[in-house]
């Protein structure tokens, strides 16, 4: 289409929006599956990954990428699930006679576990 011996373009070009972050909702999943643990931490890490990346790609691109609220309530459930089941453990092996030793030990590498995953993913 010509005006005037311009060239029109007759659809203008539209912004996408973005999708929901995969690490979100990968977060949420491994949160509510639990895991016997395991995917309690593996959705922590994963909510602290996917925040960093959202705040980041709303730096970058001035778009809202949704999935904060995933990645939030990933890392509340996964937090809640790794804590009970850390309680477990401790309680079983304080049932089984390895005494206070073995359970401070396991208590000092989760926390230092998740000490490091917060400051080299955290904001």
């Amino acid at each position: 289409m010509t005006t005037e011996g311009w060239q029109v373009d007759p659809q203008p070009l539209v912004r996408r929006q973005p999708g929901v972050n995969g690490l979100a909702i990968a977060s949420f999943v491994c949160s509510l599956v639990w895991g016997y643990g395991l995917l309690s931490v593996v959705a922590i890490v994963l909510s602290v990954m996917a925040r960093k990346q959202i705040r980041s790609y709303n730096e970058v691109e001035s778009l809202h990428q949704p999935g904060d609220g995933f990645a939030i309530a990933g890392l509340v459930i996964g937090i809640i699930g790794a804590v009970v089941t850390a309680i477990v453990i401790l309680a079983l092996l304080a049932a089984s006679g390895h005494g206070a030793f073995v359970a401070a030990a396991v208590c000092i590498a989760v926390v230092c576990g998740f000490g490091y995953v917060v400051t080299r993913y955290g904001s």
